[in-house]
């Protein structure tokens, strides 16, 4: 089990509900969850229940990156293939042909807790968290660095030095735990997800900045940059 830091877990990751009711009139006020992931939300009976539960890896600049959601995902799925139904059943024309018949989500298997989903329609976006100030000032001393100033973006003051070694793996848990440890890391969905699907290149990665400008990280440079610096040591999970 990856061991993350109690200060950067309460710094990056949130626990969205699906849904937040008013407890006097018992209507829903808004869809954390839902909102989060991007998903539609159709509400069907007279009273609203609360039945999902994600965990949701932040980003430096306050957007999710992924959730892992607990809950009756099979009440989602199956809610949403309804709903879509019931909507071909309203349409008329050639429209209705081009809609997905199913659910915009896949259920887990029945040995898993929970399910990981990414925010639909983001692509392949790396995992850049926020650090903590302990942890910058930790990893500046390490590296023999002066530490940047506050509310500066870690990410940016990351790319500029490049004496700081960089691990690339998969998923938010190993992204956090090297942290915790010291070590930067950058997170991926997947092991594919860094590489140009046609040429099989590694590829630039743009991600948004607390600044609203952009910070792109081309993987091919980082690397070459820091390919005489030591590399830190493998995470298990």
């Amino acid at each position: 089990m990856s061991a993350i830091a109690p200060n950067i877990f309460e710094m990056a990751v949130t626990f969205l509900p699906d849904i937040e009711i008013n407890n006097v009139i018992r209507e829903v006020e808004g869809t954390p969850l839902y909102d989060a992931l991007n998903w539609p939300y159709r509400r069907f009976g007279h009273q609203a229940a609360p039945d999902l539960l994600g965990a949701t890896f932040m980003q430096e600049t306050g957007e999710p990156w992924q959730s892992k959601v607990y809950g009756d995902l099979k009440k989602y799925h199956k809610k949403t293939k309804r709903d879509k139904r019931r909507s071909r059943h309203r349409k008329k024309g050639g429209q209705v042909e081009n809609e997905a018949s199913l659910s915009p989500i896949s259920l887990p298997s029945s040995k898993k807790t929970g399910q990981y989903y990414a925010p639909k329609g983001i692509g392949d976006v790396p995992y850049l968290p926020p650090v903590p100030r302990e942890t910058v000032e930790e990893i500046a001393k390490k590296y023999d660095l002066p530490v940047p100033p506050e509310n500066t973006s870690f990410w940016e003051w990351f790319k500029e030095n490049k004496v700081i070694p960089l691990l690339l793996t998969e998923g938010g848990k190993k992204s956090l735990s090297a942290l915790s440890q010291g070590i930067v890391a950058i997170a991926l969905y997947g092991c594919q997800c860094g590489v140009d699907r046609e040429t099989g290149k590694l590829k630039n990665l743009y991600v948004p900045t607390s600044k609203g400008d952009g910070l792109i990280l081309p993987l091919t440079k980082i690397i070459k940059q820091r390919q005489g610096v030591p590399s830190p040591k493998r995470l298990r999970d």
